[in-house]
């Protein structure tokens, strides 16, 4: 019985940090993540950690949940917030959105990608939202007011999105891991 209540356990466990998303996107790394201490498979064994040091699971069965869970994992799109930021720094960059998507998901910044452009390219991002929220305003849709907050925000924003990469729900910042381009909007909810 209380073997059955440890497996239990561990397969709520596990479950949560799925749907929580703390096991991110499938990349396909397998033991070359769980290695280097990124991505799902490396994730998930963390979790798991403490079942294997009390004997409720072994290692290798911590392992298999583990790999079997990231292979099964859906691949996260980008919020809408993030795809535009991405777009227009792609553009910005002179790259393929894909080519630099790739890159974000093996771990670089925005930053480390732009190099010397950083403070162009988020002179460029926030000049973007600005022009949109000049036009909410000449629209009556927001008033000054709103929109000196919102390119407030948004220029917070967009400035650790670049530097930083994307905010974690909550407030937890970090290096985004494989898919993790998630996040309120840097724009400060202006519509686009």
């Amino acid at each position: 019985m209380k073997q059955t209540l440890k497996i239990g356990v561990t397969v709520l466990l596990v479950m949560a940090l799925t749907m929580s998303g703390i096991a991110l996107a499938q990349t396909g790394g397998g033991d070359d993540e769980a290695a280097a201490g990124d991505g799902p498979v490396a994730k998930i064994l963390e979790a798991l950690g403490p079942l294997v040091a009390d004997g409720t699971i072994t290692q290798a069965q911590a392992e298999a949940v583990a790999e079997t869970l990231a292979e099964a994992l859906p691949e996260r799109r980008p919020h809408r917030g993030a795809r535009l930021l991405i777009g227009a720094a792609a553009e910005f960059l002179g790259m393929e959105v894909e080519e630099l998507v790739a890159q974000l998901r093996d771990g670089a910044t925005l930053a480390e990608i732009a190099g010397s452009e950083t403070d162009a390219l988020i002179a460029s991002l926030v000049a973007d939202v600005e022009e949109k929220l000049d036009e909410a305003v000449a629209n009556g849709r927001i008033t000054q007011e709103e929109a000196d907050e919102k390119l407030a925000e948004a220029t917070e924003r967009i400035t650790t999105f670049v530097n930083e990469g994307p905010q974690r729900p909550g407030g937890g910042g970090g290096r985004p891991g494989p898919g993790d381009f998630g996040g309120g909007p840097p724009c400060g909810g202006a519509s686009t």
